[in-house]
């Protein structure tokens, strides 16, 4: 049997919502399925270590003030990042997270 998909609404952009120094780290936007609101989060990862990307530059305390190390452990809780899912971005790769909207 199949079923069929409901309809996704995909943002057009998403926001950087990472620390000042390096907001770039963490995008987020809002999509929809069948009309349920959801919350898409891209996060930056170094393809090399499938790791978050973390500038050199930036102090690790400034990431620690956000959502990067939740969001990570999250997503690698669920499922192994391999390249083959990391989406190229205009300031990196990019693994995708889509939450029920306020999660």
């Amino acid at each position: 049997m199949t079923v069929l998909c409901p309809t996704a609404q995909w943002p057009t952009s998403l926001r950087e919502a990472g620390p000042q120094q390096d907001p770039a780290i963490l995008l987020r936007g809002a999509a929809s399925v069948a009309g349920a609101p959801y919350a898409l989060l891209a996060i930056r990862i170094d393809p090399a270590r499938m790791a978050p990307d973390l500038r050199e530059d930036v102090p690790a305390s400034a990431y620690a003030q956000t959502e990067v190390a939740e969001i990570m452990d999250a997503l690698m809780s669920w499922t192994a990042i391999t390249e083959q899912v990391l989406v190229p971005l205009d300031d990196g790769f990019y693994a995708l997270l889509m939450l029920p909207a306020g999660e």
